[in-house]
């Protein structure tokens, strides 16, 4: 019994400094400005790019598609969410949450 409690102690000991180590080296969370700014990957701006630019960004979002988002942003503004491209002729509601996490990885609104 002493000597599990003695080895347990000393465990304790040696994993509890590996623990703390490994939560102070661990990185933040980064900004979203920092994703642009690092990432390999490229973004594109909703807001700004032209309609050849948006559909090479983003498999399911072909020429058409992305013709009818620069219409819209044309017609209406800028988009300040993601969740404004389900107002967009030949984008859905469904489309849009089933890909928002591609859209996120692929565009930015700013």
């Amino acid at each position: 019994m002493k000597t599990r409690l003695y080895i347990g102690g000393l465990l304790s000991c040696l994993v509890s400094p590996i623990l703390l180590a490994q939560s102070i080296s661990t990185p933040q969370p980064a900004t979203p400005t920092q994703i642009t700014e690092n990432s390999s990957r490229t973004t594109v701006d909703l807001n700004t790019a032209d309609a050849k630019t948006i559909s090479k960004s983003m498999k399911g979002i072909g020429i058409k598609r992305a013709d009818a988002i620069v219409k819209y942003r044309t017609d209406h503004g800028p988009f300040k969410s993601f969740d404004d491209l389900s107002e967009v002729s030949g984008l859905s509601k469904k489309f849009v949450i089933s890909h928002f996490e591609q859209l996120q990885q692929a565009f930015i609104i700013q």
